[in-house]
């Protein structure tokens, strides 16, 4: 099985570049933002809430807990992506003036909502041995169109977990480490993820004189 896209950081300043000047821009650049800088799933980030990101007084979180199958906590540090998060946040469409909302918005609602307040829902199918497996197709197709637009070829629901764990790597981070950070369950997951770092030959070349 061929693995997804591995997004360069060329071409990730081209692709924020694209989705800037795109519908609903602030939406999709705080979603870019999670999708490469987060190490989530596409259903993870589906089940991210406003009261995860942003207190009751505005103030962003310092972290909050990933709702996925395996418990980890995501840290709200990085300050592109924290600029992000408060751009969307102050165009987020509010939820309505009860006492308990932060500035207008259910601290329990998904943070990451269109510009007419729909959610990318989450689904429930039934799999064939009878196990619950749930989706979120919308946000999936969602994202593979801002890959795809932003000149992403074979554009990958799974590329921004590829690339946020190769980026890791690359800047020195251990492996268990990383595997936490994705919440993998199994080691060979993450491995395989990192063992494809494909050589870039024109910085070998760069380094060689």
């Amino acid at each position: 099985m061929a693995l997804p896209a591995l997004i360069e950081d060329s071409q990730r300043k081209w692709l924020f570049k694209v989705t800037a000047h795109s519908k609903e821009a602030d939406l999709n650049l705080c979603l870019l933002g999670f999708f490469l800088g987060s190490g989530m799933t596409t259903l993870e980030l589906c089940r991210v809430q406003v009261g995860d990101v942003i207190t009751k007084s505005g103030e962003l979180a310092k972290c909050f807990a990933v709702r996925g199958d395996v418990e980890r906590d995501f840290y709200l540090s990085n300050a592109d992506l924290k600029a992000l998060v408060k751009r969307h946040a102050e165009k987020r469409k509010k939820d309505g003036d009860h006492p308990d909302y932060y500035q207008g918005h259910d601290p329990c609602a998904q943070f990451f909502t269109r510009s007419n307040g729909d959610a990318f829902n989450v689904k429930r199918r039934t799999t064939a041995r009878g196990n619950d497996s749930y989706h979120c197709n919308a946000l999936n197709n969602h994202i593979k169109r801002l890959l795809s637009d932003g000149g992403i070829e074979r554009p990958s629901i799974l590329s921004g977990r590829r690339t946020f764990a190769v980026r890791l790597k690359r800047h020195g981070v251990d492996v268990p480490t990383i595997h936490l950070m994705l919440g993998n369950k199994d080691l060979s997951t993450t491995y395989r993820l990192l063992d494809s770092d494909p050589v870039d030959m024109g910085a070998i070349a760069e380094m060689a004189f």
